[in-house]
């Protein structure tokens, strides 16, 4: 995979973990424990109370 379509990817995954988060209301937010940062260009995101690893994510290192 070049390096240009594995950059494009990383940013394809990062928007959608970006759009889950901004589609949840405040309510299940704050019951999931969901969480979402940047981090040097790295999106982070935590969800505390599930006990599915899916959500809990880290996309885009070195995209910056």
């Amino acid at each position: 995979m070049s390096t240009r379509l594995r950059h494009a990817s990383e940013r394809m995954e990062a928007a959608a973990l970006e759009a889950l988060y901004v589609g949840a209301s405040d309510e299940i937010r704050e019951r999931l424990g969901l969480h979402l940062d940047t981090i040097d260009g790295t999106t982070v995101s935590i969800v505390e109370n599930d006990p599915s690893p899916l959500f809990n994510r880290a996309v885009g290192f070195g995209l910056n």
